[in-house]
């Protein structure tokens, strides 16, 4: 079966990337996709959608808040956008990672979760 891996994946979008949209002279098409209630990103569990054709695996990175009154987040992506209740219902797997949300591609337990996921897919074939 195909497999999707995402890594801290912001499925309800970002709030900079919304933000670049609005004020940015020079605006980057994936800005507008990414941005926070895009239509790209409403689509993607828009029922019409219809199921998804993969096992779809969802990895999201997280850091300690030390006590500052801040939003849960992997200091980029908030956890609430990592972590919609559409994207969990739809997923194999859900996985997180005390890491940055750069941090996430080299940690030693993402990276081990992501080849042991396609170790099993290979196995399976």
């Amino acid at each position: 079966m195909t497999q999707l891996i995402t890594l801290a994946t912001p499925w309800q979008g970002s709030e900079g990337a919304r933000h670049g949209v609005q004020t940015s002279p020079l605006v980057l098409p994936v800005w507008r996709d990414m941005a926070t209630g895009s239509d790209f990103l409403e689509g993607l569990f828009a029922p019409e959608a219809g199921p998804v054709a993969a096992e779809f695996h969802l990895v999201f990175s997280y850091q300690r808040d030390e006590g500052r009154a801040h939003t849960a987040s992997d200091g980029t992506v908030t956890l609430s956008s990592m972590l919609p209740v559409r994207a969990q219902a739809r997923a194999t797997s859900v996985f997180g990672v005390e890491a940055s949300h750069t941090g996430i591609l080299r940690h030693p337990d993402s990276l081990a979760w992501v080849a042991s996921l396609l170790t099993d897919a290979a196995a399976g074939d």
